[in-house]
């Protein structure tokens, strides 16, 4: 039985690896082939501060779903970790993720898109319990 248990937290373990190896190579080949592209191809109706906003919006989306793969890898590590308190331990995970995810919305677009506050909002509500 034990060595079935060792080779379920193996098996997370490398399916967790190949998640972040998915979500930096989605960052970095998204950002030179897809977001870049995609930038420079843009004619915003608006010039200066809104085109600005409009790049940055293009840009946080695409990185928010590296932040959300890096969240479920690290949810997906918890038995390895001999994680006890799963509740505490996913409400983190998920509030870290959202904070990260709020910081990517305000810096890329300079605080406009307000989801940043949102993402504020789910974090708070994560660990209101645990505060």
């Amino acid at each position: 039985m034990e060595s079935v248990v060792e080779a379920e937290m193996v098996r997370l373990g490398v399916i967790a690896t190949c998640i972040g190896i998915m979500a930096i190579a989605h960052s970095f080949l998204g950002e030179r082939n897809i977001v870049r592209p995609i930038i420079e191809r843009m004619v915003w109706s608006e010039k200066g501060k809104g085109a600005d906003f409009s790049n940055g919006t293009v840009r946080f989306v695409w990185h928010i779903i590296t932040v959300a793969w890096f969240g479920f890898a690290i949810l997906l590590l918890a038995p390895v970790l001999g994680v006890e308190n799963s509740s505490a331990f996913v409400s983190t995970i998920v509030a870290l993720t959202a904070l990260v995810t709020a910081g990517f919305a305000f810096f890329y677009t300079g605080g406009r898109h307000l989801s940043w506050v949102a993402f504020l909002i789910v974090a708070a509500a994560c660990l209101a319990p645990f505060i």
